[in-house]
Protein backbone atom coordinates (compact mmCIF):
# COMPACT_ATOMS: atom_id res chain seq x y z
CA UNK A 1 0.00 0.00 0.00
CA UNK A 2 1.37 3.04 -0.89
CA UNK A 3 1.92 5.83 2.16
CA UNK A 4 1.63 9.64 1.13
CA UNK A 5 0.98 12.86 3.17
CA UNK A 6 -1.90 15.08 2.27
CA UNK A 7 -0.48 17.20 0.87
CA UNK A 8 1.27 14.54 -1.76
CA UNK A 9 0.27 15.71 -5.75
CA UNK A 10 -1.54 12.50 -7.18
CA UNK A 11 -2.87 11.98 -10.21
CA UNK A 12 -5.88 10.48 -9.38
CA UNK A 13 -6.53 14.46 -7.52
CA UNK A 14 -6.38 17.02 -10.18
CA UNK A 15 -8.03 18.37 -12.78
CA UNK A 16 -4.89 19.56 -15.27
CA UNK A 17 -5.38 17.64 -18.69
CA UNK A 18 -1.77 19.07 -19.58
CA UNK A 19 -0.19 16.30 -16.67
CA UNK A 20 -1.85 13.59 -18.12
CA UNK A 21 -0.99 14.79 -21.60
CA UNK A 22 2.76 15.02 -20.15
CA UNK A 23 2.63 11.55 -19.48
CA UNK A 24 1.50 10.50 -22.71
CA UNK A 25 3.97 11.96 -24.36
CA UNK A 26 7.10 10.75 -22.43
CA UNK A 27 5.37 7.43 -22.77
CA UNK A 28 5.11 7.54 -26.38
CA UNK A 29 8.53 8.59 -26.94
CA UNK A 30 10.31 6.50 -24.42
CA UNK A 31 8.15 3.40 -25.71
CA UNK A 32 9.90 3.21 -28.94
CA UNK A 33 12.90 3.12 -27.72
CA UNK A 34 12.04 0.64 -24.91
CA UNK A 35 10.31 -1.62 -27.53
CA UNK A 36 14.51 -2.23 -28.76
CA UNK A 37 15.46 -2.58 -25.51
CA UNK A 38 12.86 -4.96 -24.62
CA UNK A 39 13.69 -7.51 -28.05
CA UNK A 40 17.30 -7.30 -26.88
CA UNK A 41 16.46 -8.27 -23.28
CA UNK A 42 14.26 -10.98 -24.71
CA UNK A 43 16.73 -12.58 -27.09
CA UNK A 44 18.86 -11.91 -24.03
CA UNK A 45 17.13 -14.50 -21.90
CA UNK A 46 17.53 -16.92 -24.72
CA UNK A 47 21.06 -16.14 -24.44
CA UNK A 48 21.63 -17.56 -21.09
CA UNK A 49 21.95 -20.46 -23.19
CA UNK A 50 22.41 -20.00 -26.68
CA UNK A 51 25.39 -18.22 -26.22
CA UNK A 52 27.34 -21.16 -24.31
CA UNK A 53 25.91 -23.04 -27.16
CA UNK A 54 27.66 -20.48 -30.01
CA UNK A 55 30.66 -20.43 -27.50
CA UNK A 56 31.06 -24.36 -27.96
CA UNK A 57 30.26 -24.29 -31.31
CA UNK A 58 33.57 -22.34 -31.46
CA UNK A 59 32.16 -19.72 -34.40
CA UNK A 60 29.15 -18.13 -34.65
CA UNK A 61 26.61 -19.97 -36.89
CA UNK A 62 25.29 -18.80 -40.39
CA UNK A 63 21.80 -16.59 -40.58
CA UNK A 64 18.78 -18.38 -40.95
CA UNK A 65 18.16 -17.02 -43.80
CA UNK A 66 20.84 -18.63 -45.67
CA UNK A 67 19.23 -21.89 -44.92
CA UNK A 68 18.12 -23.32 -47.89
CA UNK A 69 15.00 -25.27 -46.11
CA UNK A 70 14.78 -28.50 -44.78
CA UNK A 71 16.40 -30.16 -41.46
CA UNK A 72 18.98 -27.85 -40.37
CA UNK A 73 21.82 -27.51 -37.46
CA UNK A 74 23.42 -24.23 -37.79
CA UNK A 75 26.25 -25.77 -34.92
CA UNK A 76 28.24 -27.20 -37.93
CA UNK A 77 31.24 -27.61 -35.50
CA UNK A 78 29.40 -28.82 -32.04
CA UNK A 79 26.14 -30.18 -33.23
CA UNK A 80 25.60 -30.98 -29.86
CA UNK A 81 25.48 -27.46 -29.21
CA UNK A 82 21.60 -27.49 -30.75
CA UNK A 83 20.61 -28.63 -27.62
CA UNK A 84 21.02 -25.63 -25.54
CA UNK A 85 19.21 -24.15 -28.31
CA UNK A 86 15.89 -25.90 -28.19
CA UNK A 87 16.37 -25.68 -24.52
CA UNK A 88 16.43 -21.99 -24.37
CA UNK A 89 12.68 -21.42 -25.93
CA UNK A 90 11.07 -20.30 -22.00
CA UNK A 91 14.21 -18.45 -21.09
CA UNK A 92 12.97 -15.23 -23.48
CA UNK A 93 10.03 -15.01 -21.67
CA UNK A 94 11.26 -15.37 -18.54
CA UNK A 95 13.83 -12.40 -18.78
CA UNK A 96 10.74 -10.05 -19.92
CA UNK A 97 9.09 -10.96 -16.63
CA UNK A 98 11.72 -10.40 -14.38
CA UNK A 99 12.29 -7.11 -15.98
CA UNK A 100 8.57 -6.49 -16.18
CA UNK A 101 8.39 -6.91 -12.55
CA UNK A 102 11.44 -4.95 -11.43
CA UNK A 103 10.35 -1.94 -13.63
CA UNK A 104 6.67 -2.40 -11.86
CA UNK A 105 8.30 -2.24 -8.36
CA UNK A 106 10.56 0.56 -9.50
CA UNK A 107 6.81 2.52 -10.98
CA UNK A 108 5.72 2.30 -7.42
CA UNK A 109 8.14 3.97 -5.71
CA UNK A 110 7.53 7.30 -7.82
CA UNK A 111 3.79 7.37 -6.89
CA UNK A 112 4.75 10.94 -5.43
CA UNK A 113 4.25 13.82 -8.23
CA UNK A 114 4.93 16.87 -6.45
CA UNK A 115 8.21 16.44 -7.89
CA UNK A 116 8.45 17.11 -11.80
CA UNK A 117 11.02 14.04 -11.95
CA UNK A 118 9.06 11.32 -10.60
CA UNK A 119 6.51 12.11 -12.97
CA UNK A 120 8.92 11.24 -15.64
CA UNK A 121 10.48 8.41 -13.62
CA UNK A 122 6.90 6.74 -12.99
CA UNK A 123 5.79 6.72 -16.22
CA UNK A 124 9.14 5.86 -18.00
CA UNK A 125 9.27 2.44 -15.29
CA UNK A 126 5.67 2.04 -15.85
CA UNK A 127 5.77 1.74 -19.87
CA UNK A 128 8.75 -0.47 -19.76
CA UNK A 129 6.59 -3.15 -17.60
CA UNK A 130 3.76 -3.03 -19.64
CA UNK A 131 5.38 -3.61 -22.89
CA UNK A 132 7.73 -6.30 -20.93
CA UNK A 133 4.07 -7.90 -20.07
CA UNK A 134 2.82 -7.65 -23.74
CA UNK A 135 6.06 -9.41 -24.60
CA UNK A 136 5.74 -12.16 -22.30
CA UNK A 137 2.13 -12.71 -23.63
CA UNK A 138 3.01 -12.36 -27.54
CA UNK A 139 5.67 -14.50 -27.14
CA UNK A 140 4.09 -17.31 -24.98
CA UNK A 141 1.04 -17.11 -27.58
CA UNK A 142 3.76 -16.90 -30.29
CA UNK A 143 7.19 -18.22 -31.70
CA UNK A 144 8.51 -19.14 -28.80
CA UNK A 145 5.60 -21.69 -27.75
CA UNK A 146 4.13 -21.97 -31.59
CA UNK A 147 4.77 -25.62 -31.45
CA UNK A 148 3.08 -26.70 -28.84
CA UNK A 149 -0.29 -24.10 -29.73
CA UNK A 150 0.34 -26.13 -33.20
CA UNK A 151 0.42 -29.52 -31.83
CA UNK A 152 -2.79 -28.98 -29.48
CA UNK A 153 -4.28 -27.17 -32.39
CA UNK A 154 -4.87 -23.77 -30.91
CA UNK A 155 -5.30 -21.07 -33.43
CA UNK A 156 -3.19 -18.53 -31.76
CA UNK A 157 -2.70 -16.99 -35.12
CA UNK A 158 -5.65 -15.81 -35.70
CA UNK A 159 -6.16 -11.86 -36.33
CA UNK A 160 -9.22 -12.32 -33.40
CA UNK A 161 -6.72 -13.67 -30.91
CA UNK A 162 -4.50 -11.51 -31.27
CA UNK A 163 -6.25 -8.12 -31.06
CA UNK A 164 -7.38 -9.93 -27.60
CA UNK A 165 -4.00 -10.30 -26.68
CA UNK A 166 -3.40 -6.54 -27.21
CA UNK A 167 -6.34 -6.11 -25.17
CA UNK A 168 -5.26 -7.84 -22.06
CA UNK A 169 -1.82 -6.37 -22.40
CA UNK A 170 -2.53 -3.03 -23.04
CA UNK A 171 -6.12 -2.42 -21.37
CA UNK A 172 -6.78 -5.20 -18.90
CA UNK A 173 -3.33 -5.94 -17.30
CA UNK A 174 -2.86 -2.14 -16.43
CA UNK A 175 -6.31 -1.52 -15.22
CA UNK A 176 -5.59 -4.59 -13.11
CA UNK A 177 -2.09 -3.17 -11.96
CA UNK A 178 -3.65 0.17 -11.07
CA UNK A 179 -6.66 -1.27 -8.62
CA UNK A 180 -4.35 -3.75 -7.43
CA UNK A 181 -2.04 -1.07 -6.39
CA UNK A 182 -4.21 1.75 -6.13
CA UNK A 183 -2.00 4.01 -8.71
CA UNK A 184 -4.04 6.78 -10.42
CA UNK A 185 -6.06 5.17 -12.97
CA UNK A 186 -5.47 8.46 -15.70
CA UNK A 187 -1.85 8.46 -15.33
CA UNK A 188 -1.70 4.74 -15.66
CA UNK A 189 -4.13 4.78 -18.92
CA UNK A 190 -2.22 7.13 -20.31
CA UNK A 191 1.14 5.18 -19.79
CA UNK A 192 -0.32 2.48 -21.24
CA UNK A 193 -2.19 3.86 -24.39
CA UNK A 194 0.67 5.93 -25.41
CA UNK A 195 2.96 2.55 -24.56
CA UNK A 196 0.64 0.80 -27.09
CA UNK A 197 1.17 3.46 -30.32
CA UNK A 198 4.29 4.18 -29.59
CA UNK A 199 5.15 0.31 -29.75
CA UNK A 200 2.90 -0.56 -32.99
CA UNK A 201 3.88 2.46 -34.94
CA UNK A 202 7.54 1.60 -34.11
CA UNK A 203 7.22 -2.19 -34.73
CA UNK A 204 4.95 -2.02 -37.67
CA UNK A 205 6.66 1.01 -39.39
CA UNK A 206 10.85 0.46 -38.33
CA UNK A 207 11.23 -3.32 -36.77
CA UNK A 208 9.25 -4.48 -39.94
CA UNK A 209 11.72 -2.57 -42.15
CA UNK A 210 14.73 -4.19 -40.61
CA UNK A 211 13.33 -7.63 -40.18
CA UNK A 212 15.89 -8.66 -42.45
CA UNK A 213 18.74 -6.64 -42.02
CA UNK A 214 17.96 -8.21 -37.72
CA UNK A 215 17.97 -11.67 -39.07
CA UNK A 216 21.13 -11.61 -41.01
CA UNK A 217 22.57 -10.95 -37.45
CA UNK A 218 20.20 -13.43 -35.78
CA UNK A 219 22.93 -14.98 -33.76
CA UNK A 220 24.43 -11.38 -32.54
CA UNK A 221 21.05 -11.07 -31.18
CA UNK A 222 21.49 -13.61 -28.74
CA UNK A 223 24.97 -12.45 -27.70
CA UNK A 224 24.39 -8.41 -27.53
CA UNK A 225 20.95 -9.04 -26.05
CA UNK A 226 22.82 -11.20 -23.05
CA UNK A 227 24.76 -8.64 -21.05
CA UNK A 228 21.79 -6.24 -21.71
CA UNK A 229 19.56 -8.35 -20.27
CA UNK A 230 21.78 -9.14 -16.98
CA UNK A 231 22.68 -5.07 -17.16
CA UNK A 232 18.74 -3.98 -17.01
CA UNK A 233 18.48 -6.49 -14.03
CA UNK A 234 21.49 -5.82 -11.87
CA UNK A 235 20.46 -1.74 -12.72
CA UNK A 236 16.43 -2.14 -11.81
CA UNK A 237 17.27 -4.39 -9.03
CA UNK A 238 19.88 -1.55 -7.49
CA UNK A 239 17.25 0.90 -8.14
CA UNK A 240 14.59 -0.75 -6.14
CA UNK A 241 16.64 -0.69 -3.07
CA UNK A 242 18.39 2.37 -4.03
CA UNK A 243 16.73 5.55 -5.48
CA UNK A 244 18.82 7.65 -7.60
CA UNK A 245 16.63 9.98 -7.90
CA UNK A 246 15.01 11.34 -4.65
CA UNK A 247 12.40 12.31 -3.36
CA UNK A 248 10.09 8.91 -4.23
CA UNK A 249 7.11 8.50 -1.86
CA UNK A 250 8.00 5.71 0.29
CA UNK A 251 6.21 2.63 -0.08
CA UNK A 252 4.60 0.28 2.65
CA UNK A 253 4.03 -3.35 1.96
CA UNK A 254 0.20 -4.32 2.90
Amino acid sequence: MIMNSESDRKFGDMDDIRELIQIFVIALIVSSVLLFVDILAHEGGHGLLVVPAIILNGAVPESPLLNSGGPWNPFVNFPGAALLFVMSFPLGILANGILALLSYKNALIYQDFTERRNVVLFTVFLSFAIINLYSVLVNFFGADFSFVWTGIGFPYETTLFRYLIRVIGFILLPLYIGFEKRLSLPATLATSLASFVGYTLTAEFVVTLLYESLMLFYWWLFIIGLPTFLILVLILRYWIAHPLLQNPAPVVDS
